[in-house]
């Protein structure tokens, strides 16, 4: 384990994938080759490249008949922005679409989404959608999105958690500019009792 290692020790301590030294114990990614470092250190998950992520793709490709498409954060952290990268790369190896989710992994779900980043992969690429994601809570919110970004599209996921009517609010307020009333409690009562009496 990681708490376990010693001060002396942690100065040995190299990347297995690069061999560079890494001199803590808790680094999250190793200052040289970018891999990423879990666990105890002695195993980093693979630092995949783009070229990597291409191989894989093409391979999918290859294996299935269906379109294969990617999900993607704008990149590790801000300094380290890589999806518009990622996206031109990975659409040259044939994926169908980018899902692009508007924060670094270093915010994990803090913060707010970066429309702007979202924006550069929808510039990165030449003809493949790319579809935006991340605090999609209203339909507002999906139509700001879709205009700031130009994205073709948007995924809603934890926002469908706190209004499932989102989908059909949205659709609507899309096709007519007409933002529907939230659902009143006779509404909400109606689809939360089927749930209530299975459980």
């Amino acid at each position: 384990m990681v708490d376990d290692i010693q001060p002396d020790a942690a100065a040995e301590l190299v990347c297995t994938w690069c061999s560079a030294p890494l001199g803590s114990p808790d680094l999250a990614r190793c200052p040289s080759c970018g891999a990423i470092l879990h666990g105890d250190l002695a195993e980093p998950l693979p630092g995949v490249t783009a070229v990597d992520a291409a191989a894989l793709v093409r391979g999918m490709i290859a294996a299935v008949k269906i379109p294969i498409t990617a999900k993607m954060r704008l990149g590790w952290d801000d300094d380290n922005l890589t999806a518009p990268d990622l996206a031109r790369v990975l659409e040259d190896a044939g994926v169908a679409a980018i899902f692009v989710h508007g924060r670094t992994r270093a915010q994990g779900f803090s913060g707010t989404v970066n429309l702007a980043g979202i924006r550069a992969v929808v510039a990165a690429v030449k003809s493949i959608p790319v579809i935006g994601n991340g605090d999609v809570t209203t339909p507002e919110a999906a139509k700001h999105m879709l205009e700031e970004t130009g994205c073709a599209g948007v995924s809603i996921g934890r926002g469908a958690f706190y209004d499932p009517w989102i989908f059909r609010r949205t659709n609507h307020l899309l096709r007519t500019g007409e933002l529907l009333p939230e659902p009143d409690f006779a509404e909400r009562l109606r689809v939360l009792q089927p749930k209530v009496a299975a459980a």
